[in-house]
């Protein structure tokens, strides 16, 4: 029976999983063709957690999509955005001519929810490039809406889709790593 070498096997497979790395530029979106970009500051006392809402004729979404710079990675969260007191984010959202940027829905820790009103044509957001929205402390903000409400709750979850993609991307290099590991350390003959 003859003996394969380990670094030969991962050469191949390395090799075999090199189309993965295409996967995440697949994903990748390109540059959304209006992008709005703005700053929401926490002036209260508590940590808060925002969501940026927006509202496309009866439907509510989120208008949070990408990291704020180039090459624009879909976020793994898609809102819930952690804010400490006093700080300031810069967010980047996705903008057009149908989407009203309705509001910030803004929760505390124990999981009570208000919203920030922005009611502002996101094109009109996007044009300004350096809106700011302060956050003062939660008892002072309004009462969520239902349809917000529903829309902020469904933010919490992971994009597990993006996070998997990115992972089997980062397969290739992995392989590679370990086949150069395997050929540098096998014994000579």
């Amino acid at each position: 029976m003859m003996r394969v070498n380990n670094h030969w096997v991962l050469l191949l497979t390395f090799i075999l999983s090199l189309p993965l790395c295409c996967l995440p530029l697949l994903y990748i979106p390109a540059a959304p063709p209006f992008a709005a970009r703005f700053q929401v500051s926490n002036a209260g006392s508590e940590p808060i957690y925002i969501t940026p809402v927006g509202q496309s004729g009866d439907q509510s979404r989120v208008l949070l999509r990408v990291f704020d710079r180039f090459p624009y990675i879909p976020l793994f969260k898609k809102g819930d955005l952690r804010l400490a007191p006093g700080e300031t984010i810069g967010i980047t959202s996705e903008a057009n001519e149908d989407l009203t940027f309705t509001a910030i829905a803004v929760r505390d820790d124990a999981g009570n929810y208000r919203q920030f009103p922005v009611d502002q044509p996101s094109v009109e957001v996007a044009r300004r490039q350096d809106a700011e929205f302060t956050i003062g402390p939660l008892e002072s903000l309004e009462p969520m809406t239902p349809g917000l409400l529903l829309t902020a709750v469904n933010s919490q979850d992971r994009n597990w889709l993006g996070l998997s993609v990115v992972v089997a991307g980062l397969l290739p290099p992995v392989l590679l790593a370990g086949w150069i590991w395997a050929f540098v350390r096998r014994p000579k003959e």
